[in-house]
């Protein structure tokens, strides 16, 4: 696992470009400074996660953030799959979504490590999310 001191990787998996400018904007002001790499889709993000296709020479995240309302390959069934593969299980998952009835989702894969945030367009909130993320990752 990174170390205290090492830049993450993150994959962040947002259809939105406008959520995507956020996360962004708010990883800058909280003077965050990882790896970041962004799909649109779950497919994406699967392909992504086990180095296929266009993405076979990417390297492993330290965390995926992920958003659950995707085309393609909704983020309930990225969580599925990547609880299914052993390689992939130990992943620290961020769901970040804008819904707050969705705040169970995490219960509904016990073995993965996931944790929930709820989107917002307060920067200052979104600063703070982010540096949670960043914790969860480098802790998890």
């Amino acid at each position: 696992m990174t170390s205290k001191r090492d830049k993450l990787t993150i994959l962040l998996v947002e259809d939105n470009a406008g959520d995507v400018y956020m996360v962004r904007e708010a990883m800058d002001e909280a003077g965050l400074t990882p790896n970041l790499h962004v799909v649109q889709t779950g497919i994406q993000a699967m392909d992504f996660l086990h180095r296929r296709g266009a993405f076979s020479g990417v390297p492993k995240p330290d965390l995926v953030i992920l958003d659950l309302n995707l085309p393609a390959k909704p983020g309930q069934e990225v969580m599925a799959e990547i609880e299914a593969a052993p390689s992939l299980r130990e992943l620290p998952i961020a769901v970040f979504t804008t819904s707050e009835s969705e705040r169970d989702i995490c219960g509904r894969y016990p073995r993965l490590r996931s944790m929930f945030a709820l989107k917002t367009p307060m920067v200052k909130e979104l600063v703070e999310i982010v540096k949670s993320f960043d914790l969860f990752a480098r802790t998890a």
